[in-house]
């Protein structure tokens, strides 16, 4: 092209890699969602499962709280997945949420059911099963000159769509407990560091402050390591005439979710965020 595009087409999923399926169920369902923070344009949405998925659908609710059906898949079929465009893009208003829910039939009932006795949870082979929800849209305020997109924030607006399971916009230490016990205690020391207006929970804007404090932390940690490593083979090389070579390793511990679940649910040490967004040492 002689010219650059205006603005940029952004693509994100609604999702749930926490889903759990009971063995035998006819008709299961799940759901998760993902907030606008910023007004946006929608353009296309695509519901995928596997050969569990039964039906499937889109809905928008709105900050009012009304709620507005997008798509309808009554009879989802694993043979022949669509997506689907508005013949009018939609329109988003910030703080809006899009909701997708699937139901599933694990029941020996399912023609295409490859274990109606197994439990099923999330995985990427087709006897596993997904809930995914692929949608294209853009930022109204966004162009390429001027690039809002916020991939942390992004990051963290995904994994509280499925990880808030009542939807109410903070995520409790019940709910990270659906997860299993050794997650909810890792949860634990998240909340004591990051629960700014202490509800006992995390909302996504404390979420996101801790993410980024502790980025920030483990970057000055990161430097102040490899700053005392130089000092460290300098002296060597001093002693020897010879300079070693270096290998520094990081190392990232997760929620359990891999690639899903970041940093702010690791645990830390004893530090509290405070209001300003930094690291405080509990005195």
């Amino acid at each position: 092209h002689d010219e650059k595009p205006k603005n940029f087409l952004r693509h994100e999923v609604v999702m749930s890699p926490a889903i759990r399926i009971p063995a035998h169920a006819a008709a299961h369902e799940e759901r998760a969602y993902f907030e606008f923070n910023r007004k946006a344009v929608l353009y296309t949405i695509l519901p995928h499962s596997h050969y569990r998925g039964k039906s499937s659908t889109f809905s928008l609710r709105y900050p009012d709280g009304k709620e507005e059906l997008l798509l309808s898949v009554p009879n989802y079929d694993f043979n022949w997945q669509r997506g689907y465009a508005f013949a009018e893009p939609r329109t988003i208003p910030a703080g809006s949420r899009l909701i997708h829910t699937t139901v599933y039939d694990n029941s020996a009932n399912n023609p295409g059911n490859p274990d109606p006795t197994k439990v099923v949870g999330w995985g990427l082979q087709s006897w596993d099963e997904m809930l995914y929800g692929d949608f294209v849209f853009r930022w109204v305020d966004e162009t390429t000159d001027s690039p809002i997109h916020d991939k942390a924030r992004m990051q963290l607006t995904q994994q509280m769509g499925f990880l808030d399971h009542n939807m109410d916009g903070k995520l409790t230490l019940a709910e990270a407990g659906r997860l299993g016990e050794r997650w909810a205690q890792r949860f634990q020391r998240s909340i004591e560091m990051g629960d700014r207006n202490q509800d006992g929970g995390l909302s996504l804007e404390e979420w996101l402050a801790l993410s980024k404090a502790m980025a920030r932390r483990r970057a000055e940690q990161a430097a102040g390591a490899e700053h005392e490593e130089v000092r460290r083979v300098d002296g060597l090389h001093g002693r020897s005439g010879r300079r070693p070579r270096i290998r520094l390793l990081g190392r990232l511990v997760l929620l359990g979710l891999p690639d899903l679940v970041p940093d702010p649910l690791v645990e830390a040490g004893p530090d509290r965020l405070d209001s300003g967004g930094e690291i405080e040492e509990h005195r």
